[in-house]
């Protein structure tokens, strides 16, 4: 537990301290060749190890692009497959993921004005528990920020290719394609309701051999109880930067017009997110990691917001901190999963 919180408020005080942007990324550079070793390297951390090491085990190092693309997530597989094949084993395998997994984190951290305030914000949850776990799934999170990062610069098609190669590492990512069609315009109902109408089918008929198993895990839970207990204190903590957002909308807007159509498309999709976590906690859990990455960003947005154009700068500059060194000093605290999963931290290096 110690290297953890050791780790968040270190990177806390310099992301800080460190004035002008040039330090700043110099800081999010280094931050981010950390926290490829940190999570790379790690051996037998994180819930979903064993998990990834027998299925690594179990690949095909030979996989034709027929028996590939048979397969669900064929850009997970093919990965690992083409990993295994070129002799890498399966510590090899998790620092290759945790590389383009922190790559598209910094990628996606130039849309704050200080990226390495993001990279130490993401650290608790999108980098802990998703990147040092559920591998698919961050790998999918990280061709995301991608798609996010072409949405706020109004390219479409790299938007849509982007959502699509997410979709070839966990096929839920899929759900996102209809933001493409909303890129580099003005966000309305009107094309909201487009949107889906256009792009919605395609999700459909993309998603449609996986909406039964959903169904039974997450709704019908048929395998059993299935809820995650923390799901609704991760959702207030992505809930409150859209609610900060609502409050000083026009200032933020003011000082961030290419940020704010993403805000509030995003704004939008974490209130609707509410009455999935009263049908599964589970689905909430899993949802929140794809709607996170948009939350911190808005926290950054409007602090630094209330810092330019209020007498509380330092509050404002700190509150980020304090909120995700909160979150993270309560989930290793109390949380069983926490302790059983991620301590003691082991790394193949040391």
């Amino acid at each position: 537990m110690i290297v953890y919180l050791g780790i968040f408020f270190v990177a806390a005080f310099f992301s800080v301290a460190l004035p002008g942007r040039q330090l700043n990324w110099l800081l999010a550079l280094m931050l981010g060749i950390f926290l490829v070793f940190f999570a790379g390297t790690r051996y037998y951390v994180g819930c979903d190890y064993v998990g990834y090491l027998l299925r690594f085990e179990r690949i095909d190092s030979f996989l034709s692009w027929a028996e590939l693309f048979a397969r669900e997530e064929p850009g997970f597989n093919g990965l690992m497959s083409a990993v295994k094949n070129s002799g890498i084993d399966y510590g090899g395998f998790i620092l290759v993921m945790s590389s383009i997994y922190v790559f598209c984190m910094l990628r996606f951290s130039s849309l704050a004005i200080s990226p390495s305030k993001f990279l130490v914000l993401a650290l608790p949850v999108l980098m802990i528990q998703l990147g040092m776990s559920g591998m698919r799934q961050a790998m999918a999170l990280g061709f995301l920020m991608l798609s996010f990062v072409s949405f706020t610069n109004e390219k479409k098609v790299m938007t849509a290719i982007w959502i699509v190669v997410a979709a070839q590492f966990h096929v839920s990512a899929i759900v996102f394609l209809p933001m493409a069609f909303l890129a580099g315009k003005h966000l309305s109902l009107k094309r909201i309701v487009a949107g889906l109408i256009v792009m919605g089918p395609i999700v459909l008929y993309l998603i449609q051999d996986r909406l039964g198993v959903y169904s039974d895990r997450y709704i019908e839970q048929i395998h059993g109880e299935n809820s995650a207990s923390g799901a609704w204190f991760r959702y207030a903590l992505v809930l409150l930067p859209f609610i900060m957002l609502a409050i000083w909308y026009r200032k933020v807007e003011e000082l961030f017009p290419r940020h704010i159509e993403l805000l509030r498309l995003f704004m939008l999709i974490t209130f609707f997110l509410a009455p999935i976590g009263f049908l599964s906690t589970v689905a909430l859990h899993r949802l929140v990691f794809y709607v996170m990455p948009i939350s911190i960003i808005t926290l950054l947005c409007v602090t630094d917001t209330l810092a330019h154009t209020s007498r509380y700068r330092l509050f404002a500059l700190s509150f980020p901190f304090m909120m995700y060194g909160s979150y993270i000093i309560v989930w290793f605290t109390f949380s069983s999963k926490a302790s059983s999963c991620y301590v003691p931290y082991q790394s193949w290096l040391l």
